[in-house]
């Protein structure tokens, strides 16, 4: 459905994300498809794991490509036993975390 769905009551993660590198990534990538929101006032359930980052996150040696040259880890060696919402704040990765 598009990020444009999601504005009218989630602006505040809408503007977040409009300012970072994940620009053009859909809300449903991460968040599951909009056709499943719930009513208010229940959310939807956010998978906040490991695994669903390194779906793009996991360093790749593709040769001169997009995915090529996107930031990636090794989850072996970068904390492996930590979330990465920890220290990376999914709406816009270069904004620190709060704590």
């Amino acid at each position: 459905m598009g990020q444009e769905s999601c504005k009218p009551c989630h602006k505040d993660n809408y503007d977040d994300i409009k300012k970072s590198p994940h620009t053009d990534i859909d809300c449903e990538n991460c968040h599951g498809p909009l056709l499943e929101h719930p009513k208010a006032p229940a959310k939807m359930p956010i998978d906040t794991s490991r695994s669903l980052c390194l779906r793009c996150h996991l360093k790749l040696a593709y040769k001169p490509s997009d995915r090529g040259s996107m930031k990636g880890i090794n989850p072996d060696t970068h904390h492996p036993t930590e979330e990465c919402i920890l220290c990376h704040y999914p709406h816009n990765p270069t904004r620190e975390v709060k704590k």
